[in-house]
């Protein structure tokens, strides 16, 4: 039995045992549009056009004061059908049980985000641009189908954990009986420094070896700026061969004013074989964002991407909007 059938079974549940009425349900979505120039790359240069990156619409759902939930379907340029047209798919469908254990804790059944990846993810702040180091070099995903339980260790909420259960396959259904478990520690000795430790163990499966990451994330703002740097060390044994993975992020970002912010971001990752033979994948990213709306974000940004092995350096030129729909 696929484990998308609990929350199901949990939402309908709520549904039965509370009128329609008691459910408040907030919609709200978000988009990215891009407008791209590519000045260089190993395909050829001059390539340009418009395109969207990501849509959702997303489904807050109340059923009573201790349970909700979310249901959020993504349109994204590579997800397509075989004439180009978008293909919705589900990213978010949880249900949480809030205040659970005495308080303090909640657990969640379903399609979630995955503990390792939402504080730095926060912090960074610019999705809009590219995904966090973790997520873009494939080293976790951003949701996995499982049981999630977040919450605090100390009353004052400076200490916070993570914990997940989950079946290493994405966004997709189970596909075979290897599973990941995800953890990690967050801690706020500050109003200024964010901090985290984490980690997951993926088992082995017919086609991938088992794996370990660790990862570590330091954060420090000022409120109208932010330093961030994130880390990973990832070991995979794959049919006797041993894979290493190491990742370095370094990010800064400051506002000018309420409607001007700079963003600078350097990632240096590298993908060893073990034999001494390593892949070094470099990445910088520059932009101003401008707010003519607070949910509106129009940022100029200008991208290089170089991996060893590579004659030529991908460079590209974005003219990206950001917009949040409440």
């Amino acid at each position: 039995m696929r484990l998308l059938v609990v929350p199901a079974f949990v939402l309908s549940c709520a549904v039965i045992a509370y009128p329609v009425h008691a459910q408040p349900v907030t919609l709200s979505g978000l988009a990215y549009l891009d407008y791209e120039f590519v000045f260089e790359s190993n395909d050829g240069n001059g390539d340009n056009g418009f395109g969207y990156r990501r849509i959702y619409l997303t489904a807050d759902y109340r059923v009573s004061e201790l349970w909700d939930g979310r249901l959020r379907l993504e349109m994204r340029d590579d997800h397509t059908s075989s004439d180009g047209t978008p293909v919705p798919f589900v990213k978010d469908f949880w249900v949480r049980r809030r205040n659970a254990f005495g308080g303090g804790h909640e657990i969640a059944v379903g399609v979630a985000p995955t503990p390792v990846l939402t504080v730095s993810e926060a912090f960074w702040g610019f999705r809009s641009l590219e995904k966090t180091i973790l997520d873009r070099q494939g080293i976790a995903p951003t949701r996995d189908l499982g049981l999630l339980l977040r919450g605090r260790i100390t009353k004052d909420e400076r200490i916070r954990y993570g914990l997940m259960f989950a079946n290493n396959s994405g966004v997709s259904a189970e596909t075979d009986l290897g599973k990941r478990v995800y953890a990690q520690l967050e801690a706020y000795p500050d109003e200024h420094i964010t901090f985290t430790l984490g980690g997951d163990y993926a088992a082995a499966t017919d086609n991938v070896g088992e794996a370990v990451t660790a990862n570590s994330f330091l954060g420090y703002s000022t409120g109208r700026s932010h330093l961030g740097v994130e880390a990973y060390l990832r070991s995979e044994d794959n049919g006797g061969e041993d894979f290493r993975d190491r990742g370095l992020a370094l990010f800064a970002r400051s506002k000018i004013d309420e409607r001007l912010e700079l963003v600078a971001r350097f990632d240096m990752a590298v993908r060893d074989l073990g034999v001494g033979d390593g892949t070094t994948n470099q990445f910088f990213l520059v932009g101003v964002a401008i707010s003519p709306d607070p949910n509106v974000h129009i940022i100029p940004n200008v991208q290089v991407d170089k991996v060893e092995g590579v004659d030529v350096a991908t460079i590209l030129a974005r003219l990206t909007l950001h917009v949040d729909i409440n």
